[in-house]
């Protein structure tokens, strides 16, 4: 009996094994295709969570006001007109004169670094708005998408502007307080935040500022031109502007008024400047009529004084005397009377 029942007793064995492996083997496959499905979504999920890191801005804390040591307004004076007479543009003189301010600054702006970037020292910007120079002492670090986190003392510096008598007057009031603003580090709490150094420092680089903004000069240029008429052919013309003169060589850097490849452009020298001079000559009645122009180079200081002023009468005498084989005319009248004498003998 009992070995005619081994036979069934050893299949049904041998079934329920095959079957707990089966199982096991589903379970493990299941488990498996979890394993890499959770690998999947955290490959896609951990980039997406690092650029939120890195690209999120830093949280602003509440500022804390500073109390400004005090700084007595400055008042400043430009000439309102060109040297063609023609009025200054009062956005250009107050954007010049918040980089010449920040020029002044021994905390000078400097920048490191290229996927992130390190920014330290002073920076200025116009808030037109509210009629405001802005100085802004930063440390800061910057992402590629603009956005910044650090440490940053605000100073907004007011500013009140009047023409007249051709004269443009500014006046510069600093505030009683500044803001000092910490930005922290956008969610990767490990990267130390930028910090800036002494506040008195920073002060005492404010005050100085000030101190010396009556004494700031803005360089500015005007487009000359005019025409005059030859008795000789446009070809000995400009040899002659050729030989006198010379040819105009732009340095490296330097802003192209004229283009030396196409244009006919000479050098005008006195003992302060060198003046690119575009000449072009074209018949006229059996000789030529000469057309020229020339940027020349003017400076407004903040005290009411200019230079550069009489240089346009002097440019307009050279090329006179050397159509006309003359010695060169002499300014009568000082500043003043330069447009009335340009006038009178054209």
């Amino acid at each position: 009996m009992e070995s005619a029942q081994l036979p069934g007793r050893t299949a049904r064995g041998s079934s329920a094994s095959l079957t707990t492996s089966v199982r096991r083997n589903m379970q493990l496959r299941i488990r498996g295709f979890e394993l890499n499905l959770y690998c999947f979504m955290l490959s896609r999920f951990l980039p997406a969570a690092a650029f939120v890191l890195f690209t999120t801005q830093g949280l602003a804390a509440q500022p804390t006001l500073h109390y400004v040591p005090t700084t007595p307004p400055a008042s400043l004076r430009f000439k309102s007109l060109d040297p063609g007479g023609a009025p200054i543009d009062e956005g250009w003189l107050l954007e010049r004169l918040a980089a010449a301010l920040q020029a002044h600054s021994v905390q000078q702006l400097k920048s490191a670094g290229e996927s992130t970037t390190e920014l330290t020292g002073l920076r200025t910007r116009l808030d037109h708005d509210g009629s405001r120079i802005v100085f802004e002492y930063i440390h800061v670090a910057r992402n590629k998408f603009g956005e910044e986190w650090g440490e940053t003392l605000t100073i907004p510096v007011s500013y009140q502007i009047e023409r007249a008598n051709e004269v443009i007057t500014i006046r510069l009031l600093p505030p009683q307080t500044a803001d000092f603003t910490t930005r922290r580090t956008p969610a990767v709490f490990f990267l130390p935040t930028p910090r800036l150094g002494p506040i008195k420092e920073l002060f005492d680089d404010f005050a100085a500022i000030m101190h010396s903004a009556p004494s700031l000069e803005l360089h500015h240029s005007f487009l000359l031109s005019g025409a005059e008429d030859a008795g000789v052919p446009p070809e000995p013309c400009i040899a002659t502007f050729d030989r006198q003169l010379g040819r105009y060589a732009y340095a490296k850097d330097e802003e192209r008024a004229f283009d030396p490849m196409h244009d006919d452009v000479f050098l005008y020298r006195t003992a302060q400047d060198s003046v690119a001079l575009k000449i072009h000559a074209v018949p006229f009645h059996g000789g030529s009529r000469v057309f020229y122009e020339a940027r020349v180079p003017f400076e407004l200081r903040a005290d009411g004084t200019v230079t550069g002023y009489d240089l346009p009468l002097a440019v307009e005498s050279e090329v006179w005397r050397i159509l006309e084989d003359q010695p060169p005319r002499e300014l009568k009248g000082g500043l003043d009377a330069i447009h009335h004498q340009a006038n009178s003998h054209w």
